[in-house]
């Protein structure tokens, strides 16, 4: 049957959001129920849809996903992204063809929300192709030469997310995209930074290398993991540009709804600015261990927050 969305597909939904990304879950709770429950919805879509292409692009293929099973294309990541096109297509026309809800597995749960969400708060098909392209390109580049390049593929990603979001969330001005922009640029950036050591333990450098020519600093240096004068210039440099965009970002937050939305995001940009604070107060080291924001800091993080968003304009 096609897609009629009901309360268990939304709880399916926020369910998969706490697990795959906790932040906006907890973020989504000072939302209005109908606009929490649409967040939830895009976040838990987007990371599936991720997750499909992640599966993949493994030499391996173990384990098994009932969403990429149930794909019905060729091998090969063509025919994955022909798959999650057609699906993007049916459940924004509101056509996905799911069993009763009764019987609904949690990937197509999830579907049943996202489609119920894009009708209902128009979100453009437009965004989550680019998504879902941009997850694809993402993933099959081991390099970004400049940072132009790097910016190109984070407004793919997490700015077609971020344009989703705002979709749900309301805003009161046609003309915020580049803080939307800004807002997921500064996040991703900052993401780069925390998993540093991850992506440098996985041998791939998501750093500009432009920044690492200017820095002096060599792809072996920080693939051996060494912390040096150099690699500390170079976390340094992305970690200022990385709050340059947040607070650029911040200019927006007052085209959003006043109805907890505006808090949302601004304890969103607080929070990654927790995680640049940690990284300064390491001496602008990231390839010992993952840097975490004490949580008293990011409690602190509530006070400006709340500033934020009492801010009109």
């Amino acid at each position: 049957m096609k897609n009629v969305a009901d309360a268990s597909d939304f709880a399916a939904a926020r369910r998969m959001c706490r697990r795959m990304d906790r932040v906006a879950f907890h973020l989504a709770h000072f939302l209005p129920r109908e606009k929490r429950d649409g967040a939830c919805a895009v976040v838990a879509a987007c990371r599936m849809f991720a997750g499909v292409i992640d599966l993949d692009t493994r030499t391996d293929k173990k384990g098994s996903d009932p969403f990429l099973s149930a794909g019905g294309c060729g091998a090969g990541t063509g025919g994955i992204l022909a798959m999650l096109h057609a699906r993007i297509d049916a459940l924004c026309a509101g056509e996905v063809e799911l069993p009763n809800a009764a019987f609904r597995d949690e990937a197509q749960h999830v579907l049943a929300a996202m489609s119920a969400a894009v009708l209902r708060f128009e979100i453009s098909k437009a965004e989550i192709a680019e998504f879902v392209d941009g997850v694809a390109a993402d993933r099959a580049t081991a390099r970004y030469a400049t940072r132009a390049a790097l910016e190109r593929s984070i407004d793919r990603v997490g700015g077609a997310v971020a344009m989703m979001l705002a979709a749900v969330i309301g805003l009161r001005h046609s003309d915020c995209r580049p803080q939307m922009l800004d807002l997921a640029r500064g996040s991703m950036l900052t993401m780069l930074l925390r998993n540093l050591r991850a992506d440098l333990a996985g041998k791939r450098v998501r750093l500009p290398l432009e920044d690492l020519a200017k820095c002096r600093c060599s792809e072996r240096e920080l693939l051996a993991g060494e912390v040096s004068d150099r690699s500390r210039e170079l976390v340094r440099l992305e970690a200022a540009r990385a709050r340059e965009l947040l607070d650029r970002a911040g200019d927006g937050l007052k085209w959003l709804a006043g109805d907890g939305s505006r808090f949302a995001a601004a304890m969103w940009i607080e929070l990654h600015r927790a995680t640049l604070d940690e990284i300064e107060r390491r001496g602008f080291d990231a390839q010992t261990s993952e840097p975490q924001a004490p949580f008293a800091k990011i409690l602190r993080g509530a006070v400006p927050a709340w500033r934020a968003a009492r801010r009109d304009g």
